[in-house]
C-alpha cells in the first residue's frame, strides 16, 4: 500500500493561509448581518445628527466638514417640522343636513318669558358611509308592427356597448381594474365583495373581462409612451412579476419584469407608463428608448450601458442608491466611521436639493453648481483616499467602488435644473407594484402581463396627476365605443 502523501507548509506559508481565511470568515459574517439586516432590521434609513457625530475614523476632522451654504437669504441647515395631517372634505362630497331644534316650550327666555329668536347655528360634521350599491340596468327596446301588412316589425339599436357580448358595464370594469391593480386586491376577494352585494361573479369570467379591455385601452397606452419619451428627461426601473410556469420540467415561476417610464414635456406633470417584458434583457429597454433623446435617471444596471454609447442618452445615477450601500456598510462594519462620513457628505446634498426646490430650472441649476460642487469634490476626494484601503469584498469597499463606479452619472445631476438628485420618483411607482404582487402572486401568461402593464400605466398616472382613477376610466370605457382615429382616442388621454 502506497502511503498517503501529506502536503507540508511552512511556518510563513501557513500563516498567511491563517490571514486568508480569517478574511474569508469575516466576510461571510458579513454578509450574514447584511441578510439578518434585510430581513429582521429597520427598514428606514434615517440617521439623526447625534448618530453622525459618532466617528470611528480619525481622519474626520472639522476641515473635512461639508462648506455650510453662507447666504443670509437661503436657510438649508433648519429643520423644517412635518405638517400634521387633518381631516379634510371634498366639496365634491354630498351633504345631508339634520336640523335640531329646540322644543317649542324651550324657545322663551327664562328670565322673562319673551319668545326667543334664532341668531344662527353651530354646525356639526360627521363622517357616514354608505356601501357600494350593485344595481341590474335593463335595457328594454320597444318594438313596432304594422298590422296591416303584418311583415315589419322595427325596434331601435342597442347603444354601442364596450364589450357588445358582455354583461359588464364600464362601472364594472372600472371597479374590477382600480380593485385589483390600484388597491392590491386579488379577484377571489373581489368575488367576496360582490357575492355580498348578490352579484355571483366567477373569477375566471372577471380575469376574461380584464383582458378584453385591455386590448381596447391600447391606443391610448401607445400614446402615452409618446408622451413620456417626448420629453427631456425620464426616470427608470424595472421590478420582477412573476408569471406562472406552465413547462412541467420547471418548478419555479418566471420571473417577468415590469419596467416603469416616466416623464413628458417640461410645462407638464409627467406621466408614468409600464413595459411587460418576459425577462430583463438590456434588449427591451434599448427597444423601447431606441429614438429617445435626453436625459435618464436610473440605476446602475449593467444593461443600460449600451443605451449610453450613442450619446444621445444622458445618464443620471442615483445618490439614494449610493446612500444605501454607505447605510448598510454602517450597520454592518464595526469601524464604521468612514461610512457614516459619506452618509454626512450624501445628507449635505439633500440639504442643498431641500433648500432649492421651490425655484425654477435655471436658478435651481446655478444654486446647485455653486453650494454642491464644494461638497461633491469632497467626497471624490475622500472616496479616492480611502476606498484603496479598504477590500472590496467588503460592504464598505463595494460601497466606494459603486460610488467610484457611477461617478459620472452621480454629478450629472448638476447639468440641469430640471434633474434630480436620485431616482426616488421611479421607486415610488413600483412600490404598489410590490404590494399588489403579495396578493395576486403571479400572472398567468404574458397577455395578462400586458395587461398588468397597462392598467398600472393609467392608474399611476392618474394619481400623478391628481386624477379619480375610478371616474377617468368610467368616461374613458363609456367613449371607447365612438372613437375611430387617432385625433379621437388623443382626446381621451389623461389631463390635470
Amino acid at each position: 500500500m502506497q502511503a498517503k502523501s501529506q502536503t507540508r507548509y511552512s511556518y510563513s506559508e501557513l500563516e498567511a493561509l491563517v490571514v486568508e481565511l480569517q478574511k474569508e470568515v469575516n466576510l461571510l459574517r458579513e454578509k450574514n448581518r447584511l441578510l439578518l439586516h434585510r430581513q429582521f432590521a429597520a427598514k428606514s434609513e434615517q440617521m439623526t445628527d447625534d448618530q453622525l457625530s459618532l466617528f470611528n475614523d480619525d481622519s474626520v476632522t472639522a476641515e473635512s466638514t461639508p462648506t455650510k451654504m453662507k447666504n443670509d437669504n437661503i436657510v438649508v441647515l433648519a429643520y423644517h417640522r412635518k405638517k400634521r395631517q387633518r381631516l379634510t372634505f371634498s366639496d365634491d362630497l354630498p351633504k345631508r343636513r339634520v336640523e335640531i331644534d329646540l322644543d317649542e316650550h324651550d324657545k322663551t327666555c327664562d328670565c322673562c318669558n319673551t319668545q326667543l329668536t334664532q341668531i344662527g347655528e353651530d354646525i356639526t360634521r360627521k363622517i357616514e358611509f354608505i356601501p357600494a350599491k350593485v344595481q341590474v340596468v335593463e335595457y328594454a327596446r320597444l318594438k313596432y308592427a304594422c298590422k296591416s301588412c303584418e311583415d315589419t316589425i322595427k325596434r331601435p339599436p342597442l347603444p354601442n356597448f364596450i364589450l357588445p357580448k358582455s354583461f359588464a358595464t364600464p362601472s364594472l370594469l372600472a371597479h374590477l381594474i382600480v380593485s385589483k391593480f390600484g388597491d392590491g386586491l386579488p379577484l377571489y376577494r373581489i368575488q367576496q365583495q360582490l357575492a355580498r352585494q348578490g352579484v355571483h361573479l366567477p373569477r375566471s369570467t372577471m380575469s376574461t373581462l380584464l383582458l378584453k379591455a385591455a386590448d381596447l385601452l391600447v391606443p391610448i397606452y401607445k400614446l402615452m409612451i409618446k408622451q413620456v419619451l417626448s420629453g427631456p428627461r425620464i426616470w427608470t426601473d424595472d421590478t420582477i412579476l412573476p408569471k406562472q410556469n406552465d413547462d412541467p420540467n420547471r418548478k419555479k415561476i418566471i420571473q417577468s419584469r415590469l419596467w416603469v417610464y416616466i416623464g413628458g414635456p417640461l410645462k407638464d406633470p409627467p406621466l408614468v407608463i409600464f413595459d411587460y417584458t418576459s425577462n430583463r434583457s438590456s434588449k427591451w429597454p434599448k427597444d423601447l428608448l431606441a429614438h429617445y433623446q435626453g436625459y435618464k435617471h436610473a440605476d446602475g444596471y449593467g444593461g443600460y450601458k449600451s443605451l449610453h454609447v450613442t450619446g444621445s442618452i444622458h445618464y443620471v445615477a442615483c445618490w439614494s442608491h449610493a446612500r444605501r450601500k454607505f447605510f448598510e456598510a454602517s450597520q454592518l462594519t464595526e469601524q464604521s466611521g468612514k461610512a457614516k462620513t459619506m452618509i454626512k457628505y450624501i445628507k449635505q446634498l439633500y440639504r442643498i436639493e431641500t433648500a432649492c426646490e421651490k425655484y425654477g430650472n435655471k436658478k435651481r441649476k446655478r444654486f446647485r453648481r455653486r453650494y454642491a460642487t464644494p461638497i461633491l469634490n469632497t467626497i471624490k476626494a475622500y472616496a479616492e483616499q480611502h476606498a484603496p484601503l479598504i477590500p472590496p469584498k467588503t460592504s464598505l469597499g463595494k460601497a466606494f467602488t459603486y460610488l467610484l463606479n457611477q461617478w459620472h452619472g452621480l454629478v450629472r445631476y448638476l447639468d440641469a435644473g430640471h434633474l434630480t438628485i436620485d431616482n426616488n420618483l421611479a421607486e415610488q411607482h413600483i412600490r404598489p407594484i410590490a404590494v399588489g404582487r403579495k396578493s395576486f402572486l403571479f400572472v398567468g401568461s404574458d397577455r395578462g402581463g400586458r395587461a398588468a402593464a397597462i392598467y398600472y400605466s393609467l392608474l399611476a398616472s392618474c394619481n400623478s396627476l391628481g386624477v379619480n382613477p375610478y371616474a377617468y376610466l368610467v368616461a374613458v370605457f363609456e367613449r371607447l365605443p365612438e372613437c375611430l382615429s387617432d385625433q379621437d382616442f388623443q382626446k381621451l388621454m389623461l389631463k390635470q
